[in-house]
Order: structure tokens, then C-alpha cells, then sequence
């Protein structure tokens, strides 16, 4: 019936995010998709039509109060597909008082009738379906015994279950056999929107809908995902997706990231914080130096692409199309002074906890796989030579090491001795192993803390290959000023910086949750005469605190993050760092001094 009386084109969809629901337990979840987004208002609702049939049986959905039909949604599937099946599910329990049996397409035989299928499963007749529609379509049809519900967005799926409760599930009627319930083989087309921005899409001389879109790393996925819905939007053409090791090449494809294709392997990768697209042979390739340019990349191109189609109804992406994107926006002085034997730099890199973030809606920028290239990108452009870090989660351990000159590095693994999972305490240091020589290191917690991983400070001892000097240097995490601990952590630091500058220079850096006009953090500098960097430096570059909100470049008066210095050394220059998009890698400014020995 659906070929009798549907077109087919060419395009085939895979719609492969994985989701999860509570009732489809084997759906996976995926974020929602922060790219622009397009409404649809009631005035550019389309008008549903219905395709003439040929006259045939009713089918039974409900005989004698059992229900006939078994609901069948993909094992992998957008988010908007699951919800749909749920939806359906439930809709149908309130209408008819009866439970719709619920599988996903891998625990349901091909041979099995009667079912009622959600989206795009594996069914030759759901990629038929699919292949007529554009993106704001949506379609009830029937083909044999199966009834397809299909469409490309929640509001589609929205209007096509609508349509089964109000004409179908709510006129179930009560014989004296049971509950009765029969659905006439009349097919559905609608649309949420009759036309489209643009009409005609090529590159080069291909029409997009020739194109698919090949990606290399499964942790873009989602990003690709709402790439090809923002193209969708603009024209209609809803364009496969694919993994580059699950498809075979074909000769018009967009390319997005280090795929296994020639096009591909033959464009030099940016750096980080870096991005490029442009056409090589056939191929749109896409390619950036991590996550976070990737996302900036796309809202680049896609305002390209905006203005490229404002007013247009054919768009062309030429030979010459090129889009190249750097994100560095320093506008400070990064150099070093030549006799400096120290570049540190204080980094709270912001822990990954959703529940740390003061709005949920920016828990989508939390991921360690977003945010790693950002502190990648300023190792590179800062060129420190030791890092104290705070807040660094198991994940930011493990993306540490990815970083491209980590063999140049090294990085303290304090394990945390209340904990069984070998977990690392979450301050520690990191240090160019070239220029320094390890000869002792420790960590100790707080005797009265919040938070024990926190809480403590992890210490080395480092011989500058250079000059010979040994020094001592400290990552720390304060409870903070007005803590009931406050106190107590400033004499037991302060005890352990006057116990190591007898023998040596000492350095500490943290997050002290204690601003410089605090009681408790002007205790520690009294008690340890030491200098703060902020305050003390030859040359200070500027003069900022160090606390805004994630994503917001909202600076404090005050720093909660400090570095100090004993008295037998001199700071030549500091500078607390927000650019480069550091604001969007932390809550907290960075921080940068540079030292040289007395």
C-alpha cells in the first residue's frame, strides 16, 4: 500500500543518537542540542491531507477486551523518538484502559504482525516512509497489518499521536464479547511547516540531498546530530549520519573530524582552539583541534550559512568556500622576562559535577571532553613551566595525558587513602620534567576539612636543572574564609611553609576560598612573610580578582585563587587570565607569575 501510493527519493535516514527512557530501558539518552534552534508558530502549520486507500478489512487493534497490537520504537534512536513511544504507550493505557505491549526492533522478528511502529526502525517500509519526508512531516500509515508513525521532531510526533487518540484509541467501543477497538487503513500526511527557506542546496554542482555526513569521534555525535538538524531546518533534506568506520566511502560526503577518508587524512589538523572547513574534490571537510572549536566551528558555519541563505532560494557552496576560525583573543602580554626560572600558574579547573553549576543549562559545557582543549590551548599559548590544579576529577586525570606535548610533562597522582577506587585527591601538580628534577613529593589532608579530596594540599620538592636550586612547591584547596576550619588550615599550612623555606624557596598556589582582604588569608601571609603575587610583582599586568560565573566573564574585586612566594625570590610579573576562553573552561580566572632566584 505505501509504494502504491508514496514517492520515493533517494535520501535514506539513519537516526543512530542513543537515547534512554525509563519505560525503553535499552534507548540511550543524548543531550539536547545547544545549536540554534527553530520554531515553528501556529500560523505555519500545514494542512494535514489524507491518501485515498483501497477499500480493505478494518484493522483490530482491540477483540474481546485483548489487545491485537504490540508497539515496536528503534534500539537506537534520537531522544524525540523514544519520548514518542512512551507518549504512545501511555496514551493508549488512558484512552483504552489496556497495556500496549512495548519491544525495540532487535527483540521483535521481521515476521511478527501487528505491530505499531515509532520511528525509524529497521523495516524496509519505515526507510520507504522516511524517504519521502522532509523535515517537519509527519506521517500515520498503514502498510499490511502494521501501522508506522513517523516523523522528524517531538512536534511531529506530537500531531500524529494526537490524530490516533482522537480518531482511533477514543472511539474503542463495549460489545458483549469484550472491548472493541478497529482502525480504518486511512494514511495521514502532514506537515508542520508547507515551505522552506531554502528550495535548492548544492555543492559544488551536487544537490545536498546527494550528500551524508561521516564522523570520526563517537564524543561529537551529538554536535554532528544537530549540525544536520540545522540544515534540515533551512531546506528540508534531513541528510544520513554515520560513523567514517561504519560506512563506505561514497563520493559526496561532509567529513567532520580525523575520518578515515583520503580527504580527510590529507588536511592538516589545527591546533587547539583552531577550526577550518572548506571543500576538498566532492567533500565539504570539517575539521577543528577539539570539542569545544568543533561547537564554535558549527555556530560559525552555520551563521555562514544563514547569511549565505538570507533571501535566497538556491544557495551554492563553491570550490572556493573556506571558513577558518581562531578562538585565541588574548590581548595581554604573554611573553616572559628573559631571567625568570619559573613561569607557575594556578589553575582551579572546575570539577565536572552537574550539581557544582549554579544553572542546570549550562551542565551541557561541564563535560571534560569539551573543556580539556581549552586548558590544552593554554598550556601551549601561556607557556607555563609548573601548574598547581584544584578540582581535578578523575576525568580531568585522564584527559591530561591526551594532551598532544604531555611527554614533556609530568603530573603528581596523589591517591586518596580513604578511598578504595584509587581515586586522586583533587589538588596536585604538574611540571615540565625537561626543565625540573623530582626529588620528594607528599600530600596531606587537612586535619578538619569539608571534604577530604578536596581539602588538602600536595607538595613538591623540584631541582631547576638550570641553575641547580631546589625549591618546594604546594597545590592547595582551602574550606575558605568564615569556615569553622578556616583557622585551623592557615596554621597547619602556614606550619608546613615555614617548616620547607628553612631549607629551600617556597611556592604555593590554590584555591584559598579566602580573598586578600580576609582575616584568614592575611593571617597566612603574616605568619609565613611571604609575598602575594597579586600585589608584590615587578610588573603587574592587570588588575582583576579571579571568581566569576562559569561561562560569564562577570570578574570578582577580590582573588579567591593566589600564588605566593618566600622572600628569597622575586616576582617579576603576574597577570590573572580570562581570556582565550578560559572563562568558559572554569569559574575561576587563572592565574600567572613569573619568578626568578635571588
Amino acid at each position: 500500500m505505501i509504494k502504491k501510493y508514496l514517492l520515493v527519493r533517494v535520501l535514506a535516514l539513519a537516526l543512530c543518537t542513543f537515547t534512554l527512557i525509563p519505560m525503553l530501558a535499552s534507548c540511550h539518552n543524548t543531550e539536547t542540542s545547544d545549536q540554534p534552534q527553530e520554531t515553528v508558530s501556529d500560523t505555519e502549520i500545514g494542512e494535514e491531507t489524507t491518501v485515498p486507500v483501497v477499500e480493505s478489512e478494518p484493522l483490530v487493534l482491540i477483540k474481546d477486551g485483548e489487545v491485537k497490537y504490540e508497539l515496536v520504537y528503534p534500539l537506537y534512536c534520537d531522544a524525540y523518538v523514544s519520548a514518542a513511544a512512551t507518549e504512545l504507550r501511555d496514551v493508549f493505557r488512558k484512552s483504552t484502559g489496556l497495556k500496549l505491549g512495548v519491544k525495540n526492533d532487535s527483540r521483535t522478528e521481521d515476521t511478527v504482525t501487528n505491530k505499531i511502529i515509532v520511528g525509524n526502525a529497521k523495516y524496509s517500509a519505515c526507510a520507504e516512509i522516511y524517504s519521502t519526508m522532509k523535515f517537519y512531516d509527519y506521517r500515520v500509515m498503514v502498510d499490511g497489518t502494521n501501522i508506522h508513525i513517523a516523523a522528524y521532531s517531538e512536534a511531529g510526533f506530537v500531531k500524529a499521536i494526537k490524530h490516533l487518540k482522537e480518531n482511533v484509541f477514543n472511539k474503542m467501543t463495549t460489545t458483549e464479547e469484550g472491548q472493541q477497538l478497529t482502525l480504518k487503513p486511512e494514511n495521514l500526511i502532514g506537515t508542520l511547516k508547507d515551505s522552506y527557506e531554502v528550495t535548492s542546496w548544492k555543492i559544488l554542482d551536487n544537490d545536498i540531498s546527494k550528500y551524508r555526513i561521516i564522523y570520526a569521534e563517537k564524543s561529537i555525535k551529538d554536535h554532528v546530530l544537530a549540525f544536520r538538524d540545522h540544515i534540515a531546518r533551512k531546506c528540508g533534506t534531513v541528510l544520513e549520519v554515520a560513523l567514517d568506520t561504519k560506512a563506505d566511502p561514497t563520493d559526496c560526503e561532509i567529513l567532520i573530524g580525523n575520518t578515515n577518508r583520503d580527504e580527510s587524512k590529507n588536511t592538516a589538523a589545527p591546533t587547539y582552539l583552531h577550526y577550518e572547513a572548506n571543500i576538498v574534490g566532492q567533500k565539504l571537510v570539517i575539521k577543528s583541534g577539539g570539542e569545544h572549536s568543533l561547537k564554535n566551528m558549527f555556530s560559525s558555519l552555520l551563521y555562514d550559512m544563514n547569511y549565505m541563505t538570507k533571501g535566497k532560494k538556491d544557495v551554492v557552496m563553491d570550490a572556493s568556500f573556506n571558513l577558518v576560525g581562531n578562538l585565541y583573543n588574548d590581548k595581554l602580554d604573554s611573553s616572559k622576562p628573559a631571567d625568570s626560572n619559573l613561569r607557575i600558574m594556578s589553575c582551579n579547573i572546575l570539577a565536572e559535577f552537574e550539581s557544582w553549576t549554579a544553572n542546570a543549562a549550562l551542565n551541557s559545557y561541564l563535560p571534560v571532553s569539551i573543556r580539556k582543549e581549552i586548558f590544552f590551548s593554554s598550556i601551549d599559548y601561556y607557556q607555563p613551566t609548573i601548574i598547581g590544579l584544584q578540582e581535578l576529577t578523575t576525568n580531568w586525570y585522564n584527559a591530561i595525558e591526551e594532551y598532544r606535548d604531555f611527554d614533556k610533562w609530568e603530573l603528581i597522582k596523589p591517591k586518596n587513602p580513604n578511598r578504595t577506587d584509587n581515586e586522586c585527591v583533587f589538588s596536585t601538580v604538574m611540571y615540565r620534567k625537561d626543565l625540573y628534577t623530582l626529588v620528594d613529593s607528599g600530600m596531606t589532608f587537612y586535619s578538619k576539612h569539608n571534604n577530604a579530596r578536596c581539602r588538602c594540599y600536595t607538595w613538591v620538592i623540584l631541582k631547576d636543572n638550570a641553575t641547580g636550586k631546589e625549591f618546594c612547591f604546594a597545590s592547595t584547596h582551602w574550606d575558605g574564609a568564615g569556615s569553622e576550619h578556616g583557622f585551623l588550615q592557615v596554621a597547619e599550612f602556614s606550619a608546613f611553609v615555614n617548616e620547607r623555606k628553612k631549607r629551600c624557596p617556597v611556592f604555593t598556589t590554590g584555591d584559598f576560598n579566602s580573598n586578600e582582604m580576609s582575616e584568614e588569608f592575611k593571617k597566612f601571609i603574616a605568619d609565613c612573610d611571604i609575598y602575594d603575587a597579586k600585589y608584590d610583582a615587578v610588573t603587574k599586568v592587570n588588575d582583576i580578582g579571579s571568581w566569576h560565573n562559569f561561562t560569564q566573564t562577570n570578574i570578582s574585586w577580590g582573588s579567591c585563587d593566589h600564588i605566593t612566594a618566600t622572600k628569597d625570590t622575586t616576582i617579576l610579573k603576574y597577570q590573572s587570565l580570562y581570556q582565550n576562553e578560559i572563562y568558559m573552561c572554569s569559574d575561576h580566572c587563572w592565574l600567572i607569575a613569573d619568578v626568578k632566584f635571588n
